[in-house]
């Protein structure tokens, strides 16, 4: 299972990256042989205006080359990347 990682409006920092891993890597592990690719796109939507602007938007690539997208937005950018990791095992 390969994971791409791109960021807009967003330090993407060591520790954000390990996080993402972390979650991604416990939720998908019992489904690894059955997806290609997790493309994960952090973005902050509102710039320094505020509200739930962390955006997390993900796409599954199943093996028939179909794709599963999963899409979250909190104040918190670590409550997103938990909560879109929780709605991907699903």
């Amino acid at each position: 299972m390969t994971t791409i990682i791109q960021a807009s409006g967003i330090s993407l920092s060591e520790a954000i990256r390990s996080h993402l891993m972390r979650r991604f890597t416990l939720a998908l592990r019992r489904h690894g042989d059955r997806i290609r690719r997790v493309n994960v796109f952090l973005g902050d939507v509102n710039g320094d205006k505020g509200g739930e602007d962390k955006r997390v938007l993900v796409s599954v690539e199943l093996p028939d080359r179909s794709a599963v997208t999963i899409e979250t937005y909190s104040p918190y950018l670590y409550v997103a990347i938990s909560v879109a990791a929780r709605r991907t095992q699903r």
